[in-house]
């Protein structure tokens, strides 16, 4: 029989973005608790930061996608186009 689980979310712009924060929160030495607190000012969010790595939260809002992307100094470039917001250019200039 045929596997059935198609996994068409492994090639999403949430899975990508989880991969890149994975990388990134990784490259830095970061702990999830670690990006929680510098993203969200809340340690206890690791869990939501472990959701959103691992493309678990479908409908992450751009504000999420924004704080984590100035936590981890990530170009707006990377970032996949569905989950960029309109001043995206602006987040990296600092």
């Amino acid at each position: 029989m045929a596997d059935t689980n198609e996994q068409p979310e492994s090639h999403s712009d949430v899975h990508r973005f989880g991969q890149l924060v994975r990388e990134r929160r990784m490259a830095r030495g970061w702990s999830q608790e670690a990006l929680a607190a510098e993203a969200f000012a809340n340690q206890d969010r690791k869990g939501y930061v472990s959701l959103i790595e691992n493309g678990k939260v479908p409908n992450v809002t751009r504000e999420t996608v924004k704080s984590i992307a100035r936590a981890l100094e990530i170009d707006p470039e990377l970032i996949p186009p569905a989950l960029r917001w309109p001043e995206a250019s602006e987040v990296v200039q600092d």
